[in-house]
């Protein structure tokens, strides 16, 4: 009997599709199978007779394709010309002399920039410092003017004011 049916992974196999596919394909009525009861669950198991090729697929020996390749000769070669492709090649400079004085440049100038930027920041800095010790002393000021007695006319004026 098993030889008359198929699983659905190996038919999924045969026909290129996945299992979940032919379990669509046998819900609508369009392939024929057998629901097997496994300790897993149920199982389909798809007819083969349903298959035009069924029995042709068995009938074929699997086909083996590096057996049938004609033997291809052996790659040689040729040591004169693989020493003719070294003595074309250049010669890979060790010295970079006339760079020198571009990246010397180059490197000096970005050296200006750098103490450049030092100095600013340094500016800055001092700048900031200088308007928080400003502020530092505005506050104190506001402080001790609040703590001031001041009179009940000044009081009285300020509400009006209001």
């Amino acid at each position: 009997m098993r030889e008359d049916f198929l699983t659905l992974g190996e038919a999924a196999n045969i026909l290129g599709k996945s299992p979940q596919t032919l379990r669509r394909m046998i819900k609508r009525g369009d392939l024929v199978a057998k629901r097997m009861k496994t300790p897993q669950g149920f199982q389909y198991m798809i007819d083969k007779s349903t298959f035009d090729f069924g029995e042709k697929l068995e009938e074929k020996p699997p086909i083996q394709v590096l057996s049938e390749s004609p033997i291809q000769n052996e790659a040689t070669f040729d040591k004169a010309a693989d020493n003719s492709v070294l003595t074309n090649q250049t010669e890979i400079p060790t010295s970079q002399s006339a760079d020198e004085p571009i990246v010397e440049a180059e490197i000096g100038g970005l050296d200006r920039i750098s103490e450049f930027f030092d100095s600013e920041l340094a500016k800055r800095h001092k700048e900031k410092m200088a308007l928080i010790r400003i502020m530092e002393m505005l506050q104190a000021e506001l402080e001790a003017e609040r703590r001031k007695p001041r009179s009940l006319f000044s009081y009285l004026i300020d509400w009006l004011l209001k």
